[in-house]
């Protein structure tokens, strides 16, 4: 059995590398399932997650500035994206990359269950609205089973307008789970049929310390 996962791989921060890590191991060990992470890596993330600001506003200029004047800093978050990088290639099993919707709709992305989550692949702020990949909202998802797992937002007041995009793309889902009480609560609130919405914990929980202590490595003293 062959399992996609959707989720923020990419994320220039130790929690979000280490999640899907831990998830994906979690899937291989204990469920028996060759698990794979769609590197799925849109532009709207790129631009999140550079390494450096994007400059299109005064703020992000004097933030830019601000780093220029710290070049101790400069080198510290290069080495430290550097090593996000190589644990991205040499931990974490992904699929070819896709860099649009279109990319991922034209492929077939041959799985027999996709799995969303976790981290926060349901905030508005960072996807500019919701996207529905994090949904399982494509051609090859369709027809199988399609689950979110300890999915996150990171915000809970929506719009009316978002609240009906939200509820549009979780229908289709197989099972529904998040990690946060309040997300949990705010998604009873919408007039989802037959739903039932649980709160489970982060994947770095789901594993044993063993998987950890496989890629720790001691300080330098």
């Amino acid at each position: 059995m062959k399992v996609g996962v959707v989720t923020t791989h990419y994320a220039s921060n130790y929690g979000a590398l280490l999640q899907a890590y831990a998830l994906q191991q979690y899937l291989i060990k204990n469920e028996n399932v060759d698990a794979e992470v769609l590197a799925y890596y849109p532009q709207h993330y790129k631009d999140y997650w550079r390494l450096f600001p994007k400059i299109v506003s005064f703020k992000s200029f004097a933030k830019f500035g601000y780093c220029c004047l710290k070049p101790h800093r400069v080198l510290q978050t290069k080495k430290r994206y550097k090593s996000y990088l190589d644990f991205l290639k040499n931990r974490i099993k992904c699929s070819k990359s896709y860099y649009s919707k279109d990319e991922i709709e034209a492929d077939n992305c041959e799985y027999n269950a996709l799995i969303c989550g976790s981290d926060q692949i349901w905030n508005p702020k960072i996807c500019e609205g919701f996207d529905g990949v994090y949904f399982g909202d494509f051609n090859a998802a369709k027809g199988k089973k399609n689950i979110a797992y300890a999915a996150s937002m990171g915000q809970s007041v929506l719009s009316d307008f978002e609240k009906k995009c939200l509820e549009k793309y979780l229908c289709p889902l197989t099972a529904v789970s998040v990690r946060e009480s309040s997300l949990r609560e705010m998604l009873l609130n919408l007039t989802l049929k037959n739903k039932h919405i649980f709160q489970v914990i982060d994947p770095t929980l789901l594993v044993s310390k063993s998987v950890f202590d496989k890629i720790a490595v001691a300080p330098a003293v």
